[in-house]
């Protein structure tokens, strides 16, 4: 039996997989629906889906939901004025604000992977729907939120009637980076000038954990 069979080669004359030189860092070797091998990122390996839903009566500055301890339509009714139309570290807010609200924690380090959003409206206005995260903190008692996506959306003029936007990696997502122990909501403002009322929205994204 020749000695270069597979079977019998010893684990130092072994070859890697095929493409394993020129795939990136962080990647898995999978088979792809037609038959071939493929090389994955290892954060769809472990994912999680995190999702975001409530309602707003539009502004022209961001708001963000109402905390738990102090609202009884909480945590589905965004009504707390951010104070500002750009999410930034100038504007900041109370830690003990934004861990009262309706949040997502990131368990670990990974990567938004993709989602959906869905609204509704009574009119076609433009409003715009934004996935932040804060760095929970033992020394800051304010934070700032930082931007994930903004994605400007609009309803079809009927609330019985929803609006779908799929989220594109990395088209939606200026960052798409989780660290762990981020705490993940959603802010919603409305076009300044234009007309302003009541919005329902649910953002659904899958996170992904590098390993």
């Amino acid at each position: 039996m020749a000695s270069n069979e597979h079977a019998y080669l010893s684990e130092a004359n072994l070859h890697n997989p095929k493409g394993l030189s020129l795939a990136n860092n962080n990647t898995v070797c999978s088979k792809s629906n037609d038959g071939v091998l493929a090389w994955q990122p290892n954060s769809f390996l472990k994912t999680e889906t995190a999702v975001f839903s409530g309602y707003c009566a539009l502004s022209a500055n961001y708001q963000y939901p109402s905390r738990y301890d102090n609202n009884n339509k909480a945590p589905y009714q965004i009504n707390i004025d951010y104070g500002s139309p750009t999410i930034s570290s100038a504007t900041t807010a109370a830690q003990s604000t934004f861990f009262k609200i309706a949040s997502f924690v990131a368990s670990g380090d990974g990567v938004v992977n993709g989602g959906i959003l869905q609204v509704s409206a009574d009119d076609s206005s433009n409003f715009t729907v934004a996935i932040v995260k804060y760095t929970a903190s033992t020394t800051d008692q304010l934070v700032s939120p930082v931007v994930l996506s903004e994605k400007i959306v609009a309803g079809l003029s009927n609330s019985n009637l929803i609006n779908s936007y799929p989220y594109n990696i990395p088209l939606d997502f200026a960052n798409s980076s989780i660290t762990r122990g981020d705490r993940l909501f959603i802010m919603i403002k409305g076009a300044e000038g234009v007309e302003l009322g009541t919005v329902s929205v649910t953002a659904s994204i899958e996170i992904g954990y590098t390993l």
